[in-house]
């Protein structure tokens, strides 16, 4: 199929193919595409593969949708397409991180936040079963950890639980009961069965059944049936006892999903998951989402919104607007809040490679910063991410608003706030409760509470139009460049002089430089303005 040409037939924006068609004896796999829809919501195009052509009994994952729709702990069902004679269903894309990649010894979850996740699964699992539905695919790879909740994905080989005992058909062998090998049976406690091996595994990060468990985790079909179906003969020895009956190998031995309950008996109860680390999508492309924002303190909004679009698969360009200015509205230094945001991503995962950050100054007028953005020494832009009305009247590109990544329909947080607002009276109110209910992760990495509490208390100025220095130890001093940090500026000076200065770690509380092989600090000190001039100062340390 040339999913590129569909998708401009029907004025369909193409991300990325995120699975080929894959079919034979064993394995099935579906086309899996990633859009952006005529409406701005970026979703899935999933290919239905028609299992009633072998299995009259079965029903296909369009008829699982159709019966959950609206419900809101699935991916929203926007029905199903005929994409050049195939069957597709149109879902909202789901963001976050796979489960799969804290199944390894080396990068488990604390067992508190395994808890936390497993809870929620088991709460939707049992969702789906009073709904009458089997979710028979259950493994790491189809769970998403987003910063509130965990994510089942793929309904493909869910079925209506007609009785007791039913035939099913083996999802993969690494996460298959034994009586499903055996005899093609599924029930309720099969779906048991498979949260013991997914438990088991996020704790430990070893597989129950596994007959090499010293070799690295595999999700070939193959190895898998010679590494996990011999093992299925004999129970494991567990240490947790709720998990060791979850994995009886007589179904009738095992706990009913109801009971998996323990789950949320066990874990701390919290408003979000814990910041898991994670990692975008990989695009096949090097395009980039331009992200303008005048950010005063970061709160989780920003992150929220900026993570999502890392998770689409594009790099951000991050546009940190009145970089040089101080009010009361936004007293913190830019070149800080910087740092605020940059520590934030990277709490998540993220790599310094997935974003760039540029201090814009303040322009008098509307053909200045459009002059601004034009010149940027960037690559390739394809759309600007913003709610700002003001903003969308200087691109002429795509635009990405916080309704397109934070779907409404089954996500209210992307409605506008004015969390800038709280953040600013909970610093001046000293109400710090209700700042680190708003506040992104990363700022208190960069400024303490009551520092910012300080910075409110500086005389402020509304705009720079004069001329930005950096000093450092008040004898090096360089002019700011525009598409530069003052810390970029400072280097490029020093290496102009010794040509022996580079920048280590940017975004730590004092950057990180390496001095004629030597390691220093670059901590910023104070703002003197002198008319319309501004200096920035810094000093180096040990």
């Amino acid at each position: 199929m040339n999913y590129n040409a569909w998708c401009q037939r029907n004025n369909i924006s193409l991300i990325s193919v995120l699975q080929e068609s894959f079919e034979d004896a064993d394995e099935k796999r579906s086309t899996v595409l990633l859009i952006r829809d005529t409406d701005g919501f970026f979703k899935i195009l999933k290919e239905v593969y028609d299992y009633k052509k072998n299995l009259s009994n079965y029903v296909n994952e369009d008829e699982i949708y159709e019966y959950l729709s609206g419900h809101p702990s699935f991916s929203h069902y926007y029905g199903v397409v005929d994409v050049d004679g195939h069957k597709f269903i149109k879902t909202s894309f789901t963001y976050g991180q796979q489960l799969s990649d804290y199944c390894n010894p080396n990068n488990l979850l604390h067992p508190d936040d395994a808890l936390l996740v497993l809870s929620d699964i088991s709460c939707k699992l049992n969702i789906l079963l009073l709904s009458k539905i089997l979710y028979l695919d259950l493994k790491p790879e189809n769970i998403i950890i987003s910063s509130t909740k965990a994510y089942l994905i793929d309904l493909g080989l869910s079925q209506f639980l007609t009785d007791s005992k039913q035939r099913g058909i083996i999802s993969h062998p690494r996460y298959v009961a034994p009586e499903t090998v055996a005899s093609n049976e599924v029930s309720e406690k099969s779906v048991v069965f498979q949260l013991g091996i997914l438990a088991q595994e996020i704790f430990s990060g070893k597989h129950p059944f596994d007959l090499n468990p010293d070799e690295p985790r595999t999700m070939d079909w193959e190895k898998s049936i010679h590494r996990h179906f011999p093992a299925l003969k004999n129970k494991p020895v567990i240490s947790n006892e709720f998990i060791s009956r979850m994995l009886e190998l007589d179904p009738d031995k095992r706990p009913t999903l109801s009971s998996c309950r323990y789950f949320s008996d066990k874990y701390s109860k919290s408003q979000y998951f814990p910041y898991i680390r994670r990692k975008g999508i990989e695009s096949s492309r090097n395009d980039s989402i331009l992200f303008p924002a005048r950010m005063g303190i970061p709160h989780i909004g920003h992150i929220d919104y900026m993570s999502r679009i890392l998770d689409l698969g594009y790099k951000l360009i991050i546009s940190i607007q009145r970089a040089y200015t101080i009010t009361d509205r936004d007293p913190i230094p830019k070149w800080l809040v910087m740092k605020m945001v940059a520590r934030s991503l990277i709490n998540l995962g993220y790599s310094e490679k997935d974003f760039q950050f540029f201090l814009t100054p303040f322009y008098r007028t509307d053909q200045e910063l459009k002059i601004h953005f034009a010149m940027m020494p960037v690559k390739k832009i394809v759309a600007t991410a913003s709610d700002n009305s003001s903003i969308h009247e200087l691109f002429s590109s795509p635009l990405i608003k916080q309704e397109h990544v934070f779907c409404k329909l089954h996500d209210d947080r992307f409605v506008p706030k004015s969390w800038g607002e709280m953040l600013r009276n909970a610093v001046k109110n000293n109400d710090y409760a209700l700042f680190r209910n708003y506040a992104a992760n990363g700022v208190e990495e960069i400024l303490s509470f009551e520092e910012l509490r300080s910075e409110y208390g500086i005389p402020s100025i509304e705009f720079v139009p004069g001329i930005v220095k950096a000093v450092v130890d008040d004898q090096i001093s360089t002019r700011v460049s525009k598409y530069s940090t003052p810390e970029e500026s400072l280097v490029k000076r020093i290496n102009e002089l010794s040509n022996g200065c580079k920048i280590i770690d940017p975004y730590s509380r004092h950057s990180v430089l390496e001095l004629n092989g030597k390691e220093m600090k670059l901590s910023y000190e104070r703002i003197e303005f002198d008319g319309e001039n501004e200096m920035i100062h810094y000093k180096l340390i040990n």
